[in-house]
């Protein structure tokens, strides 16, 4: 991700690292789990966003940031 000619064009931009700094870089993390879910939608007419709740999600987020911490 970090080798995408276009993704780090944007992050170059001034307006960004005016914003950020010039040390901001693109990180992109993910969590997968195995069990069930429900899906339900929060937001209004305007913006609609998916939230998903379960258990089995919760235990896979705590470890998705376990490895964030100790890298």
């Amino acid at each position: 991700m970090r080798r995408a000619s276009h993704i780090t064009q944007f992050y170059k931009k001034p307006e960004i690292t005016e914003m950020f700094g010039g040390s901001v870089k693109p990180t992109l993390t993910f969590g997968l789990h195995m069990g069930w879910t429900i899906e339900g939608a929060i937001g209004s007419e305007v913006k609609t966003d998916a939230c998903y709740l379960s258990p089995h999600l919760q235990s896979s987020y705590k470890i998705e940031k376990l490895c964030e911490h100790y890298d």
